[in-house]
């Protein structure tokens, strides 16, 4: 254990630099929940909102990891950083819970998972993350049934009507496996421009390239166990355009350009473990979305919202093993045109009403008629605001589903989308000027015409059908307080029973914290911890479920500025040294030891 942890000390190094610096104040509106902005006291729904200060103070590794400080999120990754990485919200699975960056999907059509994003995304150059839990398929469509996870890039310098920010992102560290090592390098860059005193336009661009070396399980039963050679590699590139202009007080249009291309590869030399075969995965994916949204302002107490979106996906799949021959997808496509109307109300003083309905079109895959209701009411004396939503959600079925040639997972083309009803119910008490925020919620989510691979027993071949059915249900509680400026603490706690099943673990009860102290106005230190147990996954080898050992971890962390262009920050993560398991048969990292430099100007 010594040399691992001299191993993590000296070969993690991390260097960001940005452009610009951000003039974003902490009293941020949310916007996800409508796509308008919105005061907390106004939402009906379940939401988390953590914004830059927050994200550059936690001192958070990864996106994941800034993801679960936040309750309803299951945010993991096989083994190390750099594994493969996947989100839940409430219980449903990665491919049911949606992605957006500044505006933009990142479920493709190839990967509805977003997975070759997560396992590479950092939180750095983020103006804020904003998270609403529930069905949202009513404004976003599908992939929203467990929520909508949406990340936004940090405005920067104002130069007249002008404002920019770039940045640049390095991560470099050996893990802790042997052939282990993971790299990335993350860019950002934001132009914002106000054209006319009723028209601005915004520019946005998000990359990541990365490679981790994948020894694979560590359990001598799994196949390609100990893959030395392994390695996988994934690129990303997000590009948005938005324009939002008021031709006349009470009329405002929004509209939003943005594609997201990405290419995933998994590459297995060949060597005496994997038979003297070698193998190889090669998928590329793109999106293409536009989104026209005309919000009105019919009365101080009332807001319709009319849009209409396009999205197209593109994509293909190529995998081969050793001799045999190979499995190729060649490019195929899928397009959905959708319709929405949403009506924001303020029936009486302090009760907030929404209602949205949307209707999607698939080129494949059908339709689906979807809607949403919430309200919220303010008790202004005791400052108490009760909240309660019901909405459906869909998910349409991914390019793989509808065309894979695998005889093992044959496509389908007259499969449905899946489908949901959800709802929850839930209080958020504020105390101290809104400084602490306590809330509790309790959901419930029914999904049928769940897609998965039914195998004929006597050829073992299969093919994607409509079968299954799943419910999920529990409680999210969580406290966020800064009672002083120098000391801020966020806990939640997560009790989740489902009876989804994915290639990672569904968990019954999480607890995370973060507080972190400002000792100086320029030296923070803080710490935080986490406990996840009543563990069960789905054992592929065995085929039976099995249940995993609970854990909990700690770590503790410190930046200071050198001045106002330049802070050095370290941490060290599972001071415990627990010995864990994120995924079965994938080893977390033991203690270690992180520095970065970070610089802005």
């Amino acid at each position: 254990m010594k040399k691992t942890t001299l191993a993590a000390l000296v070969a993690i190094h991390s260097v960001v630099l940005a452009h610009g610096q951000t003039t974003d104040s902490n009293a941020n509106p949310i916007i996800t929940v409508t796509k308008n902005a919105q005061s907390d006291f106004q939402v009906g729904s379940a939401f988390s909102r953590i914004d830059a200060k927050e994200i550059n103070r936690s001192q958070q590794g990864t996106l994941l990891d800034v993801l679960n400080i936040t309750p309803g999120i299951q945010a993991i990754e096989a083994g190390a950083p750099g594994g493969f990485g996947e989100v839940m919200i409430r219980g449903n699975g990665p491919s049911q819970s949606l992605i957006l960056v500044n505006g933009v999907k990142v479920n493709t059509g190839i990967n509805q998972d977003a997975a070759p994003f997560l396992s590479y995304a950092g939180s750095k150059g983020l103006r804020k993350i904003e998270i609403v839990r529930g069905p949202q398929s009513s404004l976003y469509g599908s992939e929203s049934i467990g929520g909508v996870i949406s990340l936004d890039t940090q405005r920067g310098g104002e130069i007249g009507n002008f404002a920019y920010f770039a940045s640049y992102e390095n991560l470099y560290t050996q893990n802790d496996r042997p052939n282990n090592d993971y790299t990335v390098n993350r860019y950002a860059l934001r132009l914002d421009y106000q054209a006319l005193e009723n028209l601005s336009l915004r520019f946005n661009y998000t990359g990541q390239v990365g490679q981790y070396q994948e020894p694979g399980s560590v359990r001598p039963q799994d196949w390609g166990n100990n893959n030395p050679g392994q390695y996988t590699r994934g690129e990303s590139n997000i590009l948005s355009l938005m324009v939002d202009w008021r031709p006349i007080e009470f009329w405002t249009q929004k509209l939003t350009l943005g594609t997201n291309s990405e290419r995933y590869t998994l590459t297995d030399p060949a060597y005496p473990g994997n038979f003297e075969t070698d193998s190889n995965t090669i998928n590329n994916a793109t999106n293409y979305c536009t989104d026209w949204m005309n919000v009105f302002q019919i009365s101080r107490q009332n807001r319709l919202s009319l849009g209409i979106s396009f999205d197209a996906y593109t994509g293909d799949f190529y995998s081969r093993y050793g001799t045999a021959p190979a499995t190729v997808l060649p490019t195929e496509s899928q397009t959905d045109v959708a319709f929405y109307a949403q009506d924001e109300w303020e029936l009486v003083k302090n009760l907030f009403l929404t209602g949205a309905v949307r209707y999607d079109s698939y080129s494949q895959a059908g339709s689906a008629l979807t809607y949403r209701f919430t309200s919220a009411y303010l008790v202004e004396k005791t400052n108490t605001k009760f909240r309660g939503s019901y909405g459906t959600g869909f998910k349409a079925p991914s390019l793989i589903q509808l065309y894979s040639p695998n005889p093992y997972y044959l496509g389908n083309l007259d499969l449905a989308p899946e489908k949901s009803i959800g709802w929850d119910a839930g209080i958020d008490q504020y105390f101290f000027n809104e400084q602490v925020k306590l809330s509790a919620t309790y959901f419930q989510n029914y999904i049928n015409n769940l897609v998965v691979v039914e195998t004929d027993p006597a050829t073992g071949l299969g093919r994607f059908e409509n079968m299954d059915t799943a419910n999920n249900n529990g409680v999210e509680l969580s406290a966020e307080m800064s009672l002083f400026e120098k000391w801020n603490t966020r806990i939640a706690y997560t009790y989740t029973q489902t009876t989804v099943m994915t290639q990672f673990p569904q968990q019954k009860n999480m607890i995370s914290l973060d507080t972190n102290y400002l000792l100086t106005p320029k030296w923070l230190i803080g710490c935080g911890a986490s406990f996840v147990g009543g563990r069960t996954q789905l054992d592929y080898i065995a085929g039976e479920v099995v249940e995993m050992p609970n854990y909990s971890t700690m770590r503790v962390y410190s930046r200071y500025e050198i001045n106002e262009h330049a802070a050095v920050m370290a941490r060290v993560e599972n001071v415990t040294n627990t010995a864990y398991e994120t995924n079965l048969g994938y080893p977390s990292l033991p203690i270690g030891f992180y520095g970065g430099v970070e610089i802005s100007f």
